[in-house]
């Protein structure tokens, strides 16, 4: 009587055993075959999202979007603003936006971050009783971080 229920457990155990495995590898496999490369590629794309983020960002010659809005935002003494026109600042909010649309969702705010003084310069050239609403703590800390991921795809 002990073969007989010792049987069917070890037939459970085979057929469940062998279903997971089967399972296992079939979803491995098709995550394989559907991008036609190893599931450990989703993270090598979302680097090179960053480089290429990081490379608009920089711009050719060190001269890009980030350097442009690091030398025309006025941080000291208690006060902060934009040193440019809001042309200028449209055009720069536009570029920065631009690139984060095609940014990895790790940077998206940085960049967002990046652009207000720029959306707050267009804000009051629109509205001229607004507020300046800008944290430059915050914006600092932003390019700070920024400067930093992107210092490996800086062109020398």
């Amino acid at each position: 009587m002990r073969k007989t229920a010792a049987i069917p457990a070890l037939v459970v155990l085979i057929v469940t055993g062998c279903a997971a495995e089967a399972g296992e590898s079939g979803a491995s496999s098709a995550t394989g075959t559907a991008t036609g490369k190893p599931s450990a590629s989703a993270e090598t794309v979302a680097q090179d999202s960053d480089e290429e983020t990081c490379r608009k960002l920089l711009g050719t010659e060190g001269n890009g979007p980030l350097r442009e809005a690091a030398s025309l935002v006025k941080i000291g003494g208690g006060t902060s603003g934009f040193e440019g026109t809001v042309e200028t600042a449209r055009a720069l909010h536009e570029e920065i936006q631009g690139v984060a649309q095609d940014a990895s969702p790790e940077m998206e705010p940085l960049l967002e971050e990046l652009s207000s003084p720029m959306e707050n310069t267009i804000k009051i050239a629109e509205n001229p009783g607004s507020p300046w609403t800008f944290n430059a703590d915050t914006w600092r800390t932003t390019v700070a971080e920024l400067e930093t991921s992107c210092a490996p795809y800086r062109v020398s």
